[in-house]
């Protein structure tokens, strides 16, 4: 990891006089798991190369730098040197993140392979040590680390105001802003908080199951809704002849597509919603069955005490934490 060691002592943000490290970064990773998967993305990936160098490389050089491009436009790397500085923060060149990109993509393309591939190409562990930094930069990895170092470390300071700061030798700070930010979870997730978190999303955490049929043109979807309705034809089988997407659907009113979201809390159980149009073509929606929202089941209170944290600790970042490194 000669990048990560280049660039680890690289302040990442700063919580009142408190500079935060790439170092801390990867620490807190540790501590959480999260490496570990990195390193074991790292080791399918080179798999994937030996693979890849022995039976021929699936990957475009058009689709490696479509990969590139939504990489730096995600970022707002637009000019070409945003995007060298960016890299060169992190401690990489441009070869190396475009390798990086392609260990990605292969791994996604043989992603129902991996364990056959890792068994056919062996990787040494000196190899995983050394690429390991740039699958962490190449898959977002790292980025998303930054963001819960950030997050724990806003909350160490909301809720412990001028508590100092555990040394960093042995792992204590990890270890210490871990401990805070779980236990002030549990403190912030109060019955009374999860109500009100409820009542402010009910309409979009009713829950709905029925089936989805998709279809490419209105007409095809209006003929279709005739023969459902009037010839009574299943809609699976529908689909199946006329060769379209279809899908039982079990969720929240808010994961569905909000055109047809907002079909659904009129209609009748057993009722067929649409034609509803869409971003890409039509569907039809027949609501099997409606739930409202309650606290007694499981995915609703997981999903209010999701919304509830991720809402609080957001607060805590934006009045606590000075980025330096931008993610």
């Amino acid at each position: 990891m000669a990048a990560a060691n280049a660039v680890s002592d690289r302040v990442l943000l700063w919580v009142g006089d408190e500079p935060l490290t790439l170092r801390d970064v990867i620490q807190g990773a540790r501590l959480r798991g999260e490496w570990a998967d990195v390193e074991m993305h790292t080791r399918e990936g080179l798999a994937c190369v030996q693979r890849a160098e022995q039976n021929g490389d699936p990957i475009s050089e058009q689709e490696l730098t479509e990969a590139a491009s939504r990489f730096r436009y995600e970022r707002g790397l637009l000019a070409a040197e945003d995007a060298e500085a960016w890299l060169g923060g992190r401690g990489l060149d441009a070869p190396a993140w475009f390798e990086g990109l392609r260990r990605v993509l292969l791994r996604e393309h043989w992603r129902d392979e991996l364990p056959q591939t890792l068994a056919r190409f062996a990787v040494g562990e000196s190899q995983v040590q050394a690429q390991s930094w740039s699958e962490a930069v190449c898959s977002g990895a790292l980025d998303r680390a930054c963001e819960e170092l950030a997050a724990r470390a806003a909350v160490f300071a909301a809720v412990g105001p001028g508590q100092a700061w555990p040394p960093r030798e042995g792992g204590a700070l990890p270890e210490q802003m871990e401990r805070v930010f779980v236990g002030s979870r549990q403190r912030a997730l109060t019955l009374d908080a999860l109500r009100a978190c409820l009542e402010a999303h009910r309409l979009g955490w009713n829950r709905f199951r029925g089936e989805l049929l998709e279809l490419p043109t209105e007409s095809m979807a209006r003929e279709a809704r005739l023969r459902v309705l009037e010839d009574g034809e299943p809609m699976e089988s529908l689909a199946a002849e006329l060769h379209l997407p279809w899908q039982p659907w079990e969720g929240f009113a808010e994961d569905l597509p909000p055109e047809l979201a907002s079909c659904l809390p009129g209609a009748l159980v057993g009722e067929l919603v649409g034609p509803v149009s869409l971003a890409e073509g039509f569907t039809l929606f027949r609501l099997a069955a409606r739930v409202a929202p309650d606290l007694d089941d499981p995915a609703v209170r997981r999903r209010a005490e999701d919304f509830l944290w991720q809402s609080t600790v957001r607060g805590w970042v934006e009045e606590h934490v000075r980025w330096e490194i931008h993610v």
